[in-house]
């Protein structure tokens, strides 16, 4: 096994738990989560650089990656929507599996740069700013890969439900019983 495969399959297993726990918790899906990590990373990413008092930098990097997380969240929910229909046929659509293979390698390509970020010595807000942002992304496109997890209610929801379910559960009372018994 290759480093790059030790290091995928590492980081598919810690994020299908993050899935997992994600969808428990809100009861949302991956691509709700992958597209909120898109979000953050496309205003942190040039927030960085006007943190870095480089407003034509932030400027340029707002121009592009701005339009790209609105581009990628579309995306995402589409790749989601196919895969769900294809899985609840009980089949894998093969458009979905490449495009997730295309995540695993864009993954790492994010991953890679956003550590590029931490080269610069002395370090600034900015470039941490930076470097959340296309971790995130990075983390973003990870997510997409994992698996398909339908929608449910949050854990509020269905603690709450819980709760009524066995409030309006009649209360158990003694019945009396009669018992043949002959005592000697």
């Amino acid at each position: 096994m290759s480093l790059y495969e030790k290091f995928d399959s590492a980081a598919m297993t810690a994020t299908n738990k993050l899935v997992m726990a994600w969808n428990w918790t809100t009861g949302r899906t991956k691509s709700d989560l992958a597209n909120s990590l898109v979000y953050f990373g496309g205003a942190a990413i040039p927030a960085g650089s006007f943190i870095r008092d480089s407003l034509i930098g932030g400027a340029i990097l707002s121009l592009f990656y701005l339009p790209l997380s609105v581009m990628l969240t579309k995306r995402n929910k589409q790749v989601e929507s196919t895969e769900s229909s294809a899985l609840e046929r009980g089949l894998k659509d093969l458009r979905v599996e490449k495009i997730k293979e295309s995540y695993g390698q864009t993954g790492l390509v994010f991953t890679l740069g956003g550590s590029t970020q931490l080269l610069s010595d002395p370090l600034s807000a900015g470039d941490y700013c930076s470097f959340a942002g296309i971790e995130a992304i990075a983390l973003a496109h990870y997510v997409m890969r994992a698996d398909c997890l339908p929608p449910r209610k949050n854990v509020l929801s269905r603690a709450a439900d819980s709760l009524k379910e066995a409030i309006q559960q009649p209360a158990l009372q003694t019945v009396p019983i009669k018992l043949n018994y002959s005592g000697d």
